[in-house]
């Protein structure tokens, strides 16, 4: 369920909905997926135990953090979160972006990323962060069309992560 009692929001092409346990092994083959795994901060293998606990902890813990599946023609095509939210909602950051490997190209991510920002802003964030791989060019390309800004960058084992930020004060 998404804030307010709605059940998954969507543009007429795409939709995102909440996570349920019955996601949890696709999700799994996405977040192992070599051309996935290696964006993220942590590249290595995850056990299925481990990514079934974590998903298990999301769906009973109560966090404010968003977690949603990208559906495209009611098939699964992706994913993507928010999480890490400051003590008053107003800042969060969004990730576990992942769009299908045979579902890429096909702009699917432009939109899940516009709603995902249409739904921060109607639950009252005001700034989206994320960080992306700096070598990542397609992702770093598609997040500045978004408006997202450069405000820093982090190493983490040899890479190098740059942190964008959007502004959700103003309407699009």
């Amino acid at each position: 369920m998404l804030e307010g009692g709605v059940e998954a929001i969507g543009d007429g092409v795409i939709r995102l909905r909440g996570v349920s346990p019955s996601d949890t092994e696709l999700l799994y083959v996405w977040r192992m997926d070599e051309s996935s795994r290696l964006m993220f901060r942590h590249t290595g293998f995850v056990s299925f135990d481990s990514h079934r606990a974590m998903v298990d902890r999301h769906l009973e813990w109560g966090l404010p953090d968003r977690w949603f599946v990208v559906e495209a023609a009611d098939k699964r095509v992706g994913t993507v979160s928010l999480y890490n939210f400051s003590e008053d909602r107003r800042v969060c950051k969004w990730g576990r972006f992942i769009i299908a490997p045979e579902a890429r190209n096909l702009g699917y991510g432009k939109r899940a990323l516009k709603l995902l920002i249409r739904y921060a802003r109607g639950i009252g964030v005001k700034t989206l962060k994320c960080d992306v791989l700096a070598a990542n060019g397609v992702a770093l390309r598609l997040y500045r069309d978004l408006g997202f800004t450069e405000t820093g960058a982090q190493e983490c084992a040899g890479r190098t992560f740059l942190t964008l930020v959007v502004d959700l004060g103003s309407e699009e």
